[in-house]
């Protein structure tokens, strides 16, 4: 699949989610990606394009300041963002032990 002069000013990661969810465009469903994917630009068009999305947006520039993990933050506190078309809500993993 070619893209078109307009898919092509999107990032690289963009262009390629968009070319492989080029057969399902129009179908409401949800495509979920790893973080290199990610990208506000991309969750925008995939909605334009009656798509959703979940993925991660770990260091990503779009990631408001409060939500990047740091020392003061307790394990197991809840917030999140949104818009009318997007939701950001932060995980934060417990470091779990794999050996006695």
């Amino acid at each position: 699949m070619t893209l078109s002069d307009e898919e092509r000013k999107f990032t690289k990661p963009t262009q390629s989610v968009l070319r492989l969810t080029a057969p399902i465009l129009g179908s409401n469903r949800n495509i979920t990606a790893y973080n290199w994917f990610s990208s506000v630009e991309l969750v925008g068009e995939l909605r334009r394009r009656k798509l959703a999305y979940t993925g991660t947006l770990k260091n990503k520039r779009e990631v408001p300041k409060q939500f990047l993990p740091d020392k003061i933050k307790d394990f197991g506190s809840l917030m999140y963002s949104f818009t009318d078309d997007i939701n950001v809500v932060p995980h934060t993993q417990k470091n779990l032990k794999l050996c006695c």
